[in-house]
């Protein structure tokens, strides 16, 4: 089931996974990019499938623009989400299989990269919040950049 706020969501992160994929491709020739955001069979794993001329390795990278984080210093780690005129609750991303995750953040124009596997072992060490908006509740943690760093998920930031 996908409600329409929901789906007016996954078309404006478009230009977020169409930057990440544009820039992550830049910065690692080593690597071939596709965007798989709308094939149904990756919704779980993530927007964006690297694989390694090299090896062979395949990963995936979810992408998150977060108007946010410049602000607050904090990735936002949603658990569930609850629509207010659907007596619905989904799981969040925290349940999913990606294997980095990627804020873009445009007020500064950077992306964080974060390893996601790492962040799953610690999310919840953050501040825990229900944040209402117009049609849903989000219930989450916020992490502090700074303990993403420390716990080693942080993978790096990029200018853009």
């Amino acid at each position: 089931m996908y409600l329409p706020e929901f789906l007016e969501a996954l078309e404006a992160a478009k230009p977020a996974e169409y930057l990440v994929a544009k820039e992550f491709a830049a910065r690692n020739p080593e690597w071939i990019v596709e965007n798989v955001g709308e094939e149904r069979e990756y919704f779980h794993k993530g927007d964006i499938k690297i694989t390694n001329k090299n090896s062979g390795e395949v990963r995936f990278i979810e992408v998150k623009n977060d108007s946010r984080i410049a602000e607050t210093q904090r990735v936002l780690c949603e658990v569930y989400v609850s629509y207010r005129f659907e007596d619905y609750i989904e799981e969040g991303c925290m349940f999913r299989d990606y294997d980095i995750y990627a804020i873009v953040s445009e007020s500064e124009r950077k992306i964080y990269y974060i390893d996601f596997k790492k962040l799953k072992e610690f999310y919840k060490m953050g501040e825990y919040k229900e944040i209402p908006h117009r049609a849903e509740t989000t219930y989450c943690y916020l992490v502090d950049l700074r303990q993403v760093a420390s716990k080693g998920a942080l993978m790096g930031i990029t200018s853009y």
